[in-house]
């Protein structure tokens, strides 16, 4: 299970934004849980919580065995993430429509920073948070 934002690590998000039914909780063996993204990017994409969908497992060119994540809900704002099958993230990268979308944001979340960006990506994947099942973090 991935839940991307800082205070669900427990399970399923079971608060308001959880629309237009809370999810249940789970029981998941392990729980890889990225942040949202910095404030002003958040604010200006409208969003308030990142959604991820499209989990797919695959076989990388090398036979290794990968899962990608598309993180974010807009189809011209999504991210996806590479993970190992031990769930630790390996790369990321944006679709041409979000590098489109972004050409239009104002310099202040674009110039040197931002999703386009490889180094702001793996800096925003490094603060991921995984957690294996009898680990949770306390309420």
């Amino acid at each position: 299970m991935t839940i991307l934002d800082r205070d669900h690590f427990r399970g399923a998000s079971i608060d308001a934004l959880a629309a237009p039914h809370p999810t249940m909780p789970d029981s998941s063996l392990a729980r890889v849980v990225f942040p949202a993204y910095p404030e002003p990017f958040m604010r200006y994409m409208s969003d308030v919580r990142l959604t991820a969908q499209e989990i797919q497992v695959f076989q990388n060119s090398r036979g290794e065995t990968n899962i990608s994540v598309t993180v974010g809900y807009h189809p011209f704002e999504r991210i996806i993430i590479y993970l190992d099958t031990k769930l630790h993230p390996i790369g990321s990268d944006i679709g041409d429509g979000f590098r489109k979308t972004i050409q239009s944001w104002p310099d202040s979340l674009t110039v040197g920073t931002g999703p386009a960006d490889d180094k702001w990506r793996a800096d925003w994947l490094a603060t991921h948070r995984h957690f294996e099942a009898g680990h949770w973090p306390p309420k």
